[in-house]
């Protein structure tokens, strides 16, 4: 699980470091034209802002199953494991939550 939390992690502060960049160029092509060259360099920021957020994603889909796996295994109570993979589970979550609404922010603003 620590693996998976710090793939997360690590993916996280990629996407911060992709953020910015994004940012920046959205705001450039802020009221350009379709096609121009700040809203294509605008898009493919916000495509890589988008690949970006692979790694939490897909360590949270991990976390997910292994933390289903570990409920189904001992319902009858929550295992200290299980507790620790729901901890691990809502970091991540609240990371992806993040990312997917900068990502609609920046995708918004660009389409405004």
């Amino acid at each position: 699980m620590q693996e998976l939390l710090g793939q997360a992690r690590n993916g996280h502060m990629e996407f911060a470091a992709q953020r910015d960049v994004a940012q920046r160029a959205v705001a450039a092509a802020m009221g350009s034209s379709v096609a121009s060259d700040s809203w294509v360099a605008a898009n493919v920021a916000l495509g890589s802002l988008d690949a970006a957020r692979n790694p939490a994603v897909t360590a949270l889909s991990e976390i997910d199953r292994l933390y289903a796996d570990e409920r189904v295994a001992v319902f009858e109570t929550v295992s200290p494991s299980a507790a620790l993979l729901g901890s691990a589970r809502e970091q991540v979550k609240a990371w992806v939550e993040e990312e997917n609404g900068i990502i609609d922010q920046l995708t918004r603003q660009l389409e405004s």
